[in-house]
C-alpha cells in the first residue's frame, strides 16, 4: 500500500509539474508578445506580492481593502507564522515545482495586470491609423505616431483598458479631451480626441468601465479614439497589447 501510495502521489507531483510548466510558457507568450521584457515585470510582482503578505501581517489586510469589514463567513483566522520544515511537506526533488507554482502565480499577476483588453466598448471599430512612422494627416510629412488611432460608430463608449487610476483628466492641446490611466508595474494609457470626459483625477476604475465617448478635440481630422500604451514612460505599439489579450482570451 505504501508503495501505491508512492506511486500515485509521484505521478500527481509528475501531472502538476507538466500542468505548471505548460501554464508558464503560455504566460511567458503572452508577455513577450507585448515587447516587454518579463523578468523586471516578475520581479516587480514578486516584490508586491511580499509587500501584501507583509502588510496583511503587520495589519491583517492588504493596501487595497478597506478596513473595518467583517471577515467572510468560516474566514475568522489568526496567529503568529510559524513555518513548517520543508522536508514535511516537499521532497527536495520537488522544491521545482515549489518555485514553478510560485512564478506561476508571479507571472499571473503580471498578466492580469497588463492593459490587454480593449479601450471600445464595442467590438464595431477598425483601425485608422498604426503605430510608429506615418505621414502626418495635417502637413503631408512624416511623423512619429505614438499610438493607434481606432474609429467606432458616432458617440462610440471608451472604456478603461484594466484596473488604474486616472492620473490626468482635461485638456491636452494636440490631444484635445484626454485621459491618462495608471496601472500597475509602470503600465498606463492614454484616452485621446474625446468628446466628453466622464472620469476625475484620482478616481480608481476598473477594466471595462466607462470613461469617455470618442470624439475629434484636439489636433483631429474626424471622429476616433487615439489609444497610447506606455511601459515607464515610453510609449509601446498598442496593437500588440491587443493581440496578446486576444491570446489570453483563448487561453481562459
Amino acid at each position: 500500500k505504501v508503495k501505491d501510495l508512492q506511486s500515485n502521489h509521484d505521478a500527481m507531483m509528475a501531472d502538476i509539474r507538466a500542468t505548471t510548466g505548460g501554464k508558464i510558457k503560455e504566460l511567458e507568450r503572452v508577455i513577450a508578445k507585448t515587447g516587454v521584457a518579463s523578468e523586471p515585470l516578475q520581479r516587480a510582482a514578486e516584490a508586491k506580492r511580499q509587500q501584501d503578505e507583509q502588510r496583511r501581517e503587520k495589519y491583517g489586510r492588504t493596501e487595497g481593502t478597506a478596513p473595518g469589514l467583517p471577515a467572510a463567513a468560516g474566514a475568522a483566522q489568526g496567529g503568529p507564522f510559524v513555518p513548517v520544515p520543508a522536508t514535511s511537506v516537499l521532497k527536495e526533488k520537488e522544491t521545482d515545482l515549489y518555485f514553478n507554482l510560485r512564478k506561476l502565480v508571479t507571472l499571473n499577476d503580471v498578466v492580469a495586470s497588463m492593459p490587454l483588453a480593449s479601450p471600445m466598448a464595442s467590438n464595431d471599430y477598425h483601425q485608422t491609423s498604426s503605430f510608429g512612422t506615418r505621414v502626418d494627416p495635417f502637413r503631408g510629412a512624416l511623423s512619429f505616431h505614438a499610438g493607434v488611432d481606432l474609429a467606432g460608430d458616432s458617440g462610440a463608449k471608451v472604456v478603461a483598458s484594466n484596473d488604474g487610476r486616472i492620473d490626468f483628466a482635461g485638456w491636452k492641446t494636440a490631444y484635445g479631451n484626454v485621459i491618462d490611466v495608471k496601472h500597475e508595474y509602470g503600465f498606463s494609457t492614454r484616452y485621446g480626441h474625446l468628446s466628453k470626459i466622464l472620469v476625475r483625477p484620482g478616481q480608481v476604475v476598473k477594466k471595462g468601465q466607462l470613461i469617455g465617448i470618442q470624439g475629434s478635440t484636439g489636433r483631429s481630422t474626424g471622429e476616433h479614439l487615439h489609444y497610447e500604451v506606455q511601459y515607464q514612460g515610453k510609449p509601446i505599439n498598442p496593437a500588440n497589447f491587443l493581440k496578446a489579450g486576444e491570446d489570453v482570451r483563448a487561453l481562459n
